[in-house]
């Protein structure tokens, strides 16, 4: 600050002096005497300082969140600093505070352009004062010259008047139309910066430093990193368009120079409008350095991504206004910067570097622009940089580390976690493989991909794929290919040993559900299967945990058992399971071998004592409170359910096993014959309830069956048993509040889980009676309604893990019940039923946080409430006899499309995919039914009909888990059409007015057309034509429109009402396109 500040005042007196040199290194001797003598112009120091402050840029630490201008220029700078705070990673003194660090920077940059045009426009004039001395005539006084270097250093003065210039403008300027004209002049000090740094810096007390990618750098900074985001996308588009002179192209591409004359400036040809430039330029695409492209590009990327300022660009050309994408762009860029690092050098050190910094930056980037970056850079390794880089391995375990809190604290939507997941395996595929791995990064690298299966959220089959053949690759290639074979089969045995835990192992049963030691087991159970031979490696370490009984404290063999699940998980264990099924001459399934079988029966022994030891472990507690309770109740819960999606996972391993099946067969019989009697009396009250539910739960989880012969009474025992458990305490015994919560937690988990299998098993039982429909107007139907009544009531108590199978238990229950219409159920009792199960759906949805679930449960709902039997039974029941308060069906459609509204169009999608098929009736109704039911909602579907979805958000990939009912749309369906192309497709399958029920063509279909016309007629304000692209536009678009496809239905009846009111539209001043469908 002091140098710049006496440097402006004092220069212009000083700056035509000789002065001793000071070298640029800051060497503090005074002896200069034996240094030549130069101006400032030509000090080392001097240029050191001008550069050094000209880069400086920790103004621009905060760009204004949302997106909005946040000033800077024309303002006080030590208001702005205090506003905008600063950086303090650019050697400030330790007694400055934040808020003084970026008007300090600004100041210093301001400054130092200042000096530099003092010192440039002195040896400007001062060579043109020379030449003009001593300009003489003929050849011999333009070689002399030319042999003096007079004309290089002119050339050379004039670039730095003009970077002088640019720079000027681009740290001072807002206005679009005039930062814009800078480019063609920073093209061309790029190309002098290209060859210059190929030529080399040579030090010269006698000439000017030449322009290097360092000071194209702090001149680009000025405008990448701008105050004003529209400033900022505009210098990306131009620096990945190449208007900056860089080729950022992979085929260079030759363009016409300029001429070099004294034109510093170009004048603007339109005001705010951005016009399209020829590309490509001469300087190589590696000019541009690593921290260039991670610190400033991606930093100025990311900091309009998710604003108001968007990344698309409207350019000029040809008189016509485009639209391209920034994103595309710099995706382009990394992937030509990659490719063209990995040529550049035959050691790699720069891919290396940037490789390095790519994975040192996963916390500091949105996930939008980690991910633009993951996936360029990795098509990119892919396509021409094999094993031309290296990873530190400490890096790699960094980076694992940041990508798993950026997964866990959702900073990246899970439908884009694969993707960078398959992209992190690409990168680590094309590395230089490791030679001394060490095991612990190589696990924790492998923790980051969990199995594909039915348990968890289903990704895309392809992106899987190459996941698993890019880690294959990786694993395979490690210390000369032999590591892999060798080391997972002792990590497999030393992890059921205990001896590669992070942890101390403690007595508490909870431990067998650590996250750490899951991870762990998960991460060996894959490397074993990339290796290829799973089954060798994993069965001996399985054994060694469940060679014998075990019990529910063992530590071994609750390790074995993760290493059995997960291997089952990842369908990597044979032994006639996971697909290893033979069948016998009767086409029945042969049971694993008997050394399976005996493991397996171990396996189910652990699970089932672990199970009943959690009352030992509840009851034995410590006293908790406030976040404590809540914590242990969450921790309790996620233990029973992953005890039960253990045995789960075994018996769809090993379908044939009979140890599972006559273990959970048994189970399920003990489980019956104590809830059917009273357990008020028992000596550990409602902890031996809460265990008895949770192994009913676990045994019907793998298909546990009673005798056919006693089915159906034995399941209605069973659900009756468990509607009527309580947690009520044990009479002279108290228990610890934090037990109590977490009782209460496990109870409505197990409770509502076995409810959830038990009423399909039911409703199958029913089926297959004889007097199955006599049976259901009595017990089954009393039974159902107060699984029901009481599902309506628990919502608002049952932990969000018990959410799922209540949501299943209610609509398997509302599922029978509208069966049974047919059967001449009583209408009004179906319609109370399906208000109560409407109410509890919506409720749990409220509740329900994970997005895969939200969505599979709104299609579950959608599926039971728009069923054509029940839409049909509504209007006929209620519509008619004009009960409109009785309507819970079309009520759950009008709540549904008001939460979807704009902001959330798939739920609009789902809804309307769904009931647009039901108003169509089932498949034997006659042409007089069809479109009955659509009665009710004839003012929703002509709203519907000019609905518009807004653009689809990449980041709720789950929004499409209902495209595969898109299949009745035509394929060339746009995306913002969807919801209104659903209800077209209903309108176009209605028969011909001839054929249609009168009713149906009275009261939906020409209601339909009048309230649509209605719409159409509405006149523009003053007269003139309404604005392109505008709500009221489209909304017209879409009305005249869906009329042209409605034009069959205008029968005698409306026809002269249509046709006055379509007359007098076109009477109104309208745009083309909507003329186009107005004369259709």
């Amino acid at each position: 600050m002091t140098a710049t500040a006496i440097l402006c005042i004092l220069l212009p007196s000083f700056r035509g002096i000789e002065l001793p040199t000071v070298p640029a290194t800051g060497d503090n001797n005074d002896d200069h005497a034996s240094s030549p003598l130069c101006r400032p112009v030509f000090q080392p120091s001097v240029w050191a300082l001008i550069r050094q402050s000209l880069k400086r840029c920790g103004d621009t630490d905060s760009f204004g969140g949302d997106g909005g201008d946040s000033g800077g220029r024309g303002t006080s700078l030590l208001s702005r600093g205090a506003r905008d705070g600063g950086s303090s990673t650019f050697g400030y003194d330790d007694d400055v505070s934040t808020y003084d660090r970026a008007a300090i920077d600004q100041l210093l940059r301001r400054r130092s352009a200042h000096i530099l045009r003092l010192l440039i426009e002195y040896e400007r004039d001062s060579l043109l004062r020379n030449g003009s001395k001593k300009k003489g005539k003929g050849k011999g006084r333009q070689g002399k010259d030319r042999q003096d270097g007079r004309i290089d250093k002119q050339k050379r003065a004039e670039m730095w008047m003009k970077y002088v210039l640019c720079f000027e403008m681009l740290e001072m300027e807002i206005e679009i139309h005039l930062v814009d004209q800078v480019w063609t002049t920073v093209k061309e000090l790029s190309s002098e910066a290209s060859m210059n740094n190929l030529e080399g810096v040579k030090d010269s007390t006698n000439d000017l430093p030449p322009i290097v990618w360092e000071d194209i750098a702090s001149l680009l900074c000025r405008v990448l990193l701008s105050d004003a985001p529209t400033l900022r996308k505009l210098g990306l588009y131009r620096f990945l368009c190449g208007d900056s002179g860089i080729q950022v192209s992979s085929v260079a591409t030759e363009e016409d120079q300029d001429d070099n004359g004294r034109t510093f400036m170009r004048k603007a040809e339109s005001k705010c409008k951005v016009k399209k430039k020829s590309g490509g330029a001469s300087v190589p695409i590696t000019t541009v350095s690593v921290s260039f492209v991670l610190d400033i590009v991606m930093r100025s990327y990311d900091s309009i991504v998710g604003t108001k300022v968007g990344t698309n660009m409207q350019i000029d050309e040809g008189g016509q206004q485009k639209s391209e994408k920034v994103a595309d762009l710099l995706s382009e860029f990394l992937s030509n910067y990659v490719i063209a690092l990995a040529a550049s050098s035959e050691d790699g050190s720069e891919l290396s570097q940037f490789m390095t910094r790519i994975l040192a930056v996963i916390t500091t980037l949105k996930w939008r622009s980690l991910v633009l970056l993951f996936r360029a850079v990795a098509t990119a390794v892919d396509q021409s940089a094999s094993q031309k880089y290296t990873l530190e391995q400490e890096t790699v375990r960094a980076a694992i580390k940041d990508m798993l809190s950026t997964f866990s604290s959702g900073g990246a939507p899970r439908s884009l976690q694969e993707g960078l997941r398959q992209d992190l395996s690409s990168m680590l595929k094309n590395a230089v493989p490791w030679t001394r791995p060490d095991a612990s990064i190589v696990l924790d690298v492998l923790s980051l991909y969990p199995p594909q299966d039915d348990l968890v959220d289903n990704t895309d089959n392809e992106t899987h794929s190459l996941t698993r053949s890019a880690l294959a690759t990786w694993i395979l290639g490690l210390g000369d290919g032999q590591w892999a074979n060798n080391a997972a089969p002792v990590c497999a045995s030393a992890y059921v040993m205990g001896e590669m835990l992070p942890f101390n192992e403690k007595i508490d049963i909870l431990s067998g559900v650590n996250t750490l030691e899951r991870t762990l087991g998960m991460a060996i159970s894959l490397l074993c299967t990339l290796t290829g031979n799973a089954s060798e490696m994993l069965w001996p370490a399985i054994f060694k945990g469940l060679q014998k009984p075990p019990s529910a404290s063992s530590h071994k063999a609750i390790r074995s058992m993760i290493l059995l699940e997960w291997g089952c998980r990842e369908e990597a264990l044979s032994g006639m399971g996971n697909g290893d099924i033979v069948t016998d001459k009767q086409n029945c399934m042969l049971p694993p071998p008997p050394n399976v079988e005996f493991l397996l029966n171990h396996a189910v022994q652990l699970l089932m004592s672990q199970v009943t030891e959690i009352k030992t472990s509840l009851g034995g507690r410590a006293e908790k409170s406030g976040a404590t309770r809540s914590q242990a109740s969450g921790q309790a819960s996620s233990y029973i359910y992953t005890l039960i999606n253990q045995i789960r996972v075994l018996h769809l391993s090993f379908p044939s096993s009979s140890s599972i099946s006559l273990a959970v067969n048994a189970m399920l019989e003990r489980c019956a014959d104590s809830l059917k009697q009273s357990n008020s009396d028992e000596s550990d009250g409602p902890i031996e309830t809460v265990v008895t539910l949770t192994l009913c739960y676990a045994s019907l989880s793998c298909d546990a069956k009673f005798e056919d012969a006693k089915e159906l009474e034995q399941l209605l025992s069973i659900c009756e048993a468990i509607m009527t458990c309580e947690l009520s305490q044990a009479k002279g015994k108290s228990m610890r509040r934090d037990a109590v919560q977490a009782l209460r937690s496990i109870f409505h988990y197990a409770k509502w889980g076995s409810l959830s299998l038990i009423v399909p098993m039911i409703n199958e039982a029913a089926r297959k009676q004889p007097g199955g429909a006599e049976l259901a107007s009595g017990s089954i139907q009393q039974i159902y309604e107060k699984i029901l009544t009481s599902a309506n009531e628990a919502v608002d108590s049952t932990p969000v893990i018990a959410l799922p199978p209540l949501f299943a238990c209610t609509t398997s229950c509302g599922e029978y019940l509208v069966e049974l219409e047919d059967a001449g159920a009583n209408g009004t009792s179906l319609l109370s039923s399906i208000k109560v199960i409407s109410e509890t759906l919506f409720a749990v949805l409220k509740e329900e946080t994970a997005s895969s679930t939200w969505m599979h449960m709104l299609s579950s709902m959608c599926n039971l409430l728009f069923s054509p039997k029940l839409l049909l039974h509504e209007y006929q029941n209620s519509y008619v006899d004009g009960d409109r308060d009785n309507m819970p069906v079309m009520e759950s459609f009008e709540k549904l499309i008001e939460m979807g509204s704009a902001l959330k169009p798939h739920i609009n999608i789902v809804a309307v995919s769904y009931i647009s098929v039901a108003w169509l009736g089932s498949k034997d109704s006659s042409d007089q039914d069809v479109g009955l039911a659509a009665i009710p909602y004839r003012d929703n579907i002509a709203e519907l009909l000019v609905y518009k979805e807004p653009k689809f958000d990449e980041s709720s990939a789950n929004q499409n888990s209902t495209k595969d009912r898109h299949g009745i749309l035509p394929q060339t369906t746009d995306g913002s059409s969807i919801t209104r192309a659903f209800i077209l497709s209903f309108l176009s399958k209605l028969p011909s007015p001839e054929n249609m029920s009168d009713v149906v063509l009275k009261e939906l279909v020409h209601h339909i057309i009048l309230k649509l016309i209605d719409a159409c007629c509405l006149p523009p304000a003053k007269g003139k034509p309404f604005i392109t692209g505008s709500e009221e536009y489209s909304k017209m678009m879409r009305s005249w429109q869906a009329l042209c496809l409605l034009s069959r239905f205008v029968t005698s009846d409306i026809a002269n009402e249509v046709a006055q009111k379509v007359f007098k539209a076109m009477s109104n001043l309208s745009h083309g396109q909507i003329r186009y469908f107005m004369e259709w």
